[in-house]
């Protein structure tokens, strides 16, 4: 939420250097509306710049980097003032600040850095928080067994930061007691379904005691399989994004925690 209140000042500061303040238009590409956090601060984006007299428009690229392109091709044709983007891909979303600079239009990378472009700003998250502060979250109610570490997309940096900072906090843990790693995987497009197959072939093999899952939708994806395995098998599960299925599975006791990007 800090994200978005800095980038609404940053927004009205670019806004007034670069536009003829009269069309006053944001484009919003996300990733894709089903990762409950975008949609959620895509939503609180547009009506706080609403509120100072923007136009904002807002648009779904499914998780596919093609379809990003060619979304970002039909905002710019409306005279955006500026482009916000969260990037499916970061190697090849290039292209459509390579498009929004040809029309002299500044692109805000938000979340992700978009890689070898001109982009007037990164709005980023501290990725060593987060990693940290879920591990934590989960050592406090696992001092030594059993634990599988399902991280993020290996493609995408915040995965990389987080499971560094994930990574350290497990090892100073081990120092001083009996804890074990026993899976350790990138899950690809940070999905839900892939997080709860690969577990499945974990818990064929080990009875776990806890669960690091990269977000919240695989942490939920995580306690379904386990609750069905076994309803009164008690394994520690933390996540992050703050969706509200982990405000219900912690207020259920069926979540550690969960950590909301600062």
């Amino acid at each position: 939420m800090k994200n978005l209140i800095f980038i609404l000042f940053v927004f009205l500061f670019i806004s007034g250097c670069t536009s003829n303040y009269s069309s006053r238009k944001v484009g919003f590409l996300a990733t894709s509306f089903d990762v409950e956090r975008f949609r959620k601060e895509a939503g609180y984006f547009k009506e706080q710049l609403e509120a100072y007299g923007y136009e904002v428009l807002l648009e779904d690229c499914e998780e596919n980097h093609a379809l990003q392109y060619e979304r970002a091709k039909e905002m710019l044709e409306k005279e955006l003032d500026i482009l916000v983007v969260i990037p499916v891909n970061i190697n090849t979303a290039h292209n459509i600040v390579d498009l929004a600079n040809n029309e002299g239009v500044p692109v805000v990378a938000y979340n992700r850095m978009i890689m070898n472009a001109d982009i007037e700003m990164l709005i980023y998250s501290d990725n060593y928080f987060i990693g940290n502060s879920m591990a934590s979250c989960l050592l406090d109610s696992v001092k030594t067994g059993k634990i599988a570490l399902l991280a993020g997309d290996k493609m995408d940096p915040n995965a990389v930061e987080q499971k560094n900072a994930i990574d350290e906090a497990i090892r100073k843990h081990k120092k001083n007691n009996e804890l074990e790693i026993v899976y350790d995987t990138y899950i690809e497009d940070w999905n839900a379904d892939n997080a709860a197959f690969e577990l499945e072939q974990v818990l064929q093999v080990y009875p776990l005691d806890g669960v690091i899952a990269g977000n919240d939708a695989m942490a939920n994806a995580s306690i379904e399989l386990i609750t069905k395995r076994d309803p009164a098998f008690k394994v520690f599960v933390v996540g992050q994004d703050g969706d509200n299925i982990a405000l219900e599975n912690i207020a259920n006791r069926q979540q550690v925690a969960t950590v909301y990007h600062l």
